[in-house]
């Protein structure tokens, strides 16, 4: 593909560390090449720990170490793991009542739009329903409320059939600007919803992280509800590449100052754990390498 006389521009979307490399490996088989390095830094990040009702910043003042307050030897944080907290927490993997006071509190506090990632269709369902009866009448104002119903009338009227393919939920979510986005669904359902997106009548959404990061999709707030990964039966934390394509969502360019990232307690890790990836991926001391050798003898 790099040999292709066509490609004029290559952009690489994260600091790489052989970048010379790549430069030099095409400025010997395709022709001069140029390399030209970005040093415009991204949109800043806070960082918080949701528990309970209470959202308290992950780092210190300094942002070098994990929050006192946090540092709960028990790891409990007002939520044992007894009766029915721990039911939930089997169930769904992470802490749900936190969540549903996020999201209670979102607007007020400032963090609208938000978008809450899952790594599987069946965090994202469970969580739709926590979400609607969280935040009660619902996150959009009467305009807002009849322009998602023209649009849903203009569905209705190009895909007549569209409601056979549609829970009750997904509709009453959408009446209270609260919408789920991925794999399961179908693609004309999918390009609505970022449709509506894109004209600001979704305040929260709820993807799944690889549905996620194929769209251009960005928010204020951008909620983690786990850290961790269950494949093949093992549970593991994703890895500090995806960790910062995800938290690179949050801020919108143009229109936030700074991005809001916010996790939630789960089974496998707590603050502990998140501050460790969060320094690990922000401190510089991962360095992304292209997975391209350059191979001379091409």
């Amino acid at each position: 593909m790099l040999l292709d006389s066509r490609i004029k521009i290559i952009a690489i979307s994260l600091p790489v560390a052989n970048e010379d490399q790549i430069a030099s490996w095409i400025d010997m088989n395709h022709g001069p090449c140029k390399l030209v390095s970005c040093s415009s830094e991204g949109i800043p990040k806070r960082y918080f720990f949701a528990h309970s009702s209470k959202l308290l910043p992950l780092f210190d003042p300094k942002g070098v170490e994990l929050n006192s307050s946090l540092s709960d030897p028990s790891g409990n944080f007002g939520h044992p793991l007894v009766g029915k907290n721990l039911e939930s927490f089997l169930l769904c993997g992470y802490d749900r009542s936190s969540l549903c006071h996020i999201l209670t509190a979102a607007d007020v506090n400032g963090m609208l739009p938000a978008i809450v990632v899952f790594f599987n269709v069946e965090g994202c369902s469970n969580a739709l329903h926590d979400a609607i009866a969280a935040v009660g009448k619902g996150l959009l104002s009467q305009a807002e409320i009849h322009k998602m119903e023209m649009f849903l009338a203009e569905l209705h009227q190009s895909h007549s059939d569209i409601g056979n393919h549609l829970d009750a939920v997904d509709l009453e979510g959408l009446h209270k600007g609260i919408a789920t986005y991925h794999e399961g669904q179908l693609p004309v359902w999918q390009e609505f919803i970022l449709k509506l997106e894109r004209e600001d009548l979704l305040k929260v959404i709820i993807v799944t992280e690889r549905c996620l990061l194929h769209t251009e999709m960005f928010a204020h707030s951008i909620i983690i509800p786990t850290i961790n990964r269950v494949i093949r039966n093992e549970v593991s934390s994703i890895p500090c590449g995806r960790f910062m394509e995800l938290v690179g969502c949050a801020g919108r360019r143009s229109y936030d100052t700074e991005g809001t990232v916010v996790f939630l307690k789960n089974l496998y890790s707590g603050p502990h754990e998140i501050a460790d990836l969060c320094l690990i991926t922000t401190s510089g001391l991962i360095h992304n390498s292209s997975h391209h050798t350059p191979q001379w003898s091409i």
